[in-house]
C-alpha cells in the first residue's frame, strides 16, 4: 500500500490572515484562520508555503514570495505544477518549470540561422531551418526563482525596457 500524500499550500497574507489548503484534493477549499476583512481590499498575498507529506512523514517543503504565488497561480499550470510534484520532483523543480523564463539566443553557423526563443530554462533547440538541435549561445533569465536566494521571485525585467 502507498502511503497517503498531501500537497499542503499555506497562503499568509499582509492582514496575517493564514490559509490552508490541499492541493491534492480536487475543489478543495482555503481554511482561513483569523477571520479579518481587509477594509481597502489590499490584503494580498505575500507568503506561499508548500509542504509535501508522504504518510506521516514531511518529504519536501518549499516556500515562495507573493509575486511568484500571483504568477503561478494567474499563469501557471497548476494541474502540471502538482502532478510533478506527486510524481517525484521536488517541489522547487516544479515551480521552476512553471515560472522560470529565459530568453535562449541561438545560432547555426552551419546553415546560417539565427532565432530567439523562450523555455523554461537554457535549453536546446531545434533549428528552424534544418531541423538540427543547437544549444544556446547566450540565455537570459526573464523571470522566475532566483539561484541566490530560490525562494525569491524575478520580476519580468525587460517589463521595464
Amino acid at each position: 500500500m502507498q502511503p497517503q500524500l498531501k500537497l499542503t499550500l499555506t497562503l499568509t497574507t499582509a492582514g496575517g490572515r493564514i490559509g490552508v489548503s490541499d492541493l491534492l484534493i480536487p475543489k478543495s477549499e482555503m481554511t482561513w484562520s483569523r477571520e479579518w476583512t481587509d477594509i481597502d481590499g489590499d490584503d494580498q498575498t505575500v507568503n506561499a508555503r508548500f509542504e509535501l507529506v508522504k504518510g506521516e512523514e514531511v518529504a519536501n517543503e518549499f516556500e515562495v514570495d507573493g509575486d511568484a504565488w500571483r504568477q503561478l497561480e494567474s499563469e501557471g499550470d497548476m494541474a502540471e505544477f502538482v502532478s510533478d510534484c506527486v510524481s517525484g520532483s521536488t517541489i522547487e523543480s516544479a515551480l521552476r518549470a512553471q515560472l522560470d523564463v529565459f530568453e535562449n539566443h541561438y545560432e547555426h553557423e552551419e546553415c546560417g540561422a539565427t532565432w530567439t526563443d523562450t523555455h523554461s530554462c537554457g535549453c536546446d533547440d531545434e533549428c528552424p531551418k534544418c531541423g538540427a538541435s543547437i544549444s544556446p549561445h547566450d540565455s537570459v533569465m526573464q523571470s522566475g526563482l532566483s539561484d541566490d536566494y530560490p525562494a525569491k521571485y524575478l520580476a519580468n525585467a525587460l517589463a521595464d525596457a
